[in-house]
């Protein structure tokens, strides 16, 4: 703001000091000036709500005026807002337009509106409002403008003010209201794409009265149940259903349906006038009085053959059911999980048994954390790979540590892709444990008969028994007896490097 000087601060510092006020004869002999020009200061600094007035019988006493500094009040606004003086000169702005412009005060006050920073704000219509503003007319409109490549829209109004000088000056009020807009034109876009439907859409459309009774139903419904309109209306729809279905539909009516809310029934029966039995939904929405909304006069809505999507719903529940049954007990552990979160979609039963989990288990676990369990971390690289270049990885053969015991697996990681959103990686693995061990079985003699090629001392045979029998026997430890000649057995046990009873 510009500051006042000379005559004025010394009476704003004269009634400063002086908080019981003083009148306008007081302030003249103590600041040695006439008092006519005194009577004058004081009716500027009121104007300009500097100081405060009160009469105390005739004569009139002036107090310091107590007030928020205008910079604060003006940075609690969320607006834009800017004060200008008569030769369109900034002389202050709050935080909310420098953010805005992207600069400091010093870039803004001191400088005319039409050039520096403040220049994308200002144009030839805004100059002629101000000076309308400056003229005492308060001016609203909407400013345009491009910042940073985007159209911003601005609601601007200008109201005039009077400065501490006692100048005139205005008041340019902004605020971004780009988003409303372009919400607003979103809506009518929208608006306008509902009533393009509604006026081409397949559905049939009724209106029932308070009682449930059909007032009005469009002629689609001829093809959809073959009764003509005429035939319906005056008629309730739970008459055009089976027995039960009627009353289920009546009771939903009335303990769904208020007159505040709309409600919807889904895959009721209706009976054909062939007597074929379809499945329809129904919504509707509260029709009020215009003049009293709290008469309750009925429901305007649609309903909508679903006998087709039905069907193929309950096909694919059975299909579904079909497919789960046949995974579920193929000896395969198959797992799916999401492509990219590699969370647990499903997991069939030779998998839960596998690896000793629940459904529950898997559902708060991600597949690179079963893995982690299980040891097989080197596994965490072939899934990447599979993910990151969507393509099938196979593994012959790896380990995993299981309930204490090693297993062993084989395996594929398949990603798939049903659409953006819906992306898979398929996991079947078989249990080749058995099969490891058998062939590391079939080792372990291969390399025992070889370790017995040359051995002439039957001691000579003992050391390599003992090492390869646990491997070749399956069994962790074994023990080796020689039957005696009271037909007994006596255990070999190693002493001093020899095998002796």
């Amino acid at each position: 703001m510009v500051e006042l000087t000379g005559d004025f601060s010394e009476i704003l510092t004269l009634l400063q000091d002086n908080p019981r006020g003083m009148s306008v004869t007081e302030i003249a002999d103590a600041a040695h000036i006439n008092r006519n020009t005194v009577a004058r200061y004081m009716d500027n600094l009121l104007l300009a709500g500097r100081v405060e007035m009160r009469m105390f019988g005739k004569a009139k006493v002036f107090f310091l005026s107590k007030r928020i500094p205008v910079s604060a009040m003006l940075n609690l606004s969320s607006e834009m807002v800017l004060l200008t003086d008569a030769d369109l000169t900034v002389i202050q702005a709050n935080e909310a337009v420098l953010a805005f412009l992207s600069c400091t005060e010093e870039d803004l006050v001191g400088h005319t509106i039409y050039e520096g920073h403040a220049s994308p704000l200002c144009s030839g219509v805004l100059t002629e409002q101000i000076r309308t503003a400056l003229r005492g007319d308060t001016v609203r409109g909407e400013l345009r403008l491009f910042k940073d490549g985007e159209e911003k829209i601005l609601d601007q109004r200008l109201y005039p003010l009077v400065l501490p000088d006692g100048k005139p000056g205005v008041t340019i009020i902004l605020d971004d209201i780009t988003e409303h807009v372009q919400a607003e034109a979103a809506l009518e876009q929208s608006e306008n794409m509902f009533r393009r439907l509604v006026e081409t859409v397949s559905d049939v459309i009724w209106s029932v009265d308070e009682n449930s009774l059909i007032q009005y139903i469009s002629p689609q419904i001829a093809s959809v149940t073959g009764y003509q309109p005429s035939e319906m209306i005056g008629k309730r729809f739970s008459d055009f259903m089976p027995s039960g279905a009627g009353s289920r539909f009546a009771w939903g009516l009335l303990s769904e349906v208020s007159k505040d809310n709309g409600f919807s029934l889904i895959e009721f029966p209706l009976l054909t006038k062939d007597g074929r039995k379809i499945y329809c939904d129904f919504t509707g929405t509260p029709v009020l009085l215009e003049e009293d909304e709290s008469i309750f006069l009925g429901y305007n809505g649609a309903l909508r053959d679903v006998s087709e999507q039905r069907q193929a719903q309950q096909g694919a529940k059975r299909w579904k059911s079909f497919l789960d049954a046949v995974i579920d007990n193929i000896p395969a552990l198959i797992t799916v999980s999401d492509l990219n979160t590699h969370q647990f979609y499903y997991v069939n039963h030779a998998a839960e048994t596998f690896l000793q989990k629940g459904k529950q288990e898997f559902r708060l676990k991600a597949l690179p954390d079963v893995l982690r369990e299980t040891g097989a971390d080197e596994l965490l690289d072939t899934v990447e790979t599979a993910v990151s270049f969507h393509q099938t990885m196979r593994v012959k053969e790896t380990v995993l540590t299981v309930g204490g015991e090693q297993k062993y697996l084989s395996m594929q990681m398949i990603p798939m892709t049903l659409s953006v959103d819906r992306e898979y990686l398929i996991l079947i693995a078989e249990d080749i444990t058995e099969d490891v061990r058998d062939r590391k079985r079939q080792e372990s003699i291969r390399e025992f008969l070889t370790a017995q090629e040359g051995v002439v001392a039957i001691q000579d045979i003992w050391d390599p028994v003992l090492a390869y029998l646990p491997e070749i026997s399956g069994f962790e430890a074994a023990a080796v007896y020689q039957r005696s000649i009271f037909d007994d057995y006596i255990l070999f046990r190693q002493e001093g490097g020899r095998f002796v009873p």
